[in-house]
C-alpha cells in the first residue's frame, strides 16, 4: 500500500495449493516508511497461513537465499 492506499502485488499460486503474495506496504509521513510484504495464505485444508513485513534489506537477503536454493536444486 503507498501514501494513496494503493497496493502493490505479485502472487505465486504453488503446487501444494498456497497462495504467496508479495507486495509492499510505504506510509507516509515526515518521513516515508518502506516495507516488503510477504503474505502466505492456508494449505487446501484451510491450515497456516502468515503475514511477514520486511525491511528492504531482508527482503534482498530472503531473495537471494530462494535463488541459491533453486540453483542448488537445477533451477
Amino acid at each position: 500500500m503507498d501514501g494513496t492506499g494503493a497496493r502493490q502485488t505479485n502472487a505465486v499460486a504453488t503446487s501444494c495449493g498456497r497462495l504467496i503474495v508479495a507486495g509492499r506496504l510505504r506510509l507516509a509521513g515526515t518521513a516515508a516508511i518502506g516495507r516488503v510484504t510477504l503474505q502466505v495464505g492456508p494449505d487446501r485444508d484451510g491450515q497456516g497461513s502468515a503475514w511477514v513485513s520486511l525491511t528492504v534489506a531482508e527482503a534482498r537477503q530472503l531473495a537471494q537465499s530462494l535463488l541459491v536454493q533453486a540453483k542448488a536444486i537445477g533451477g
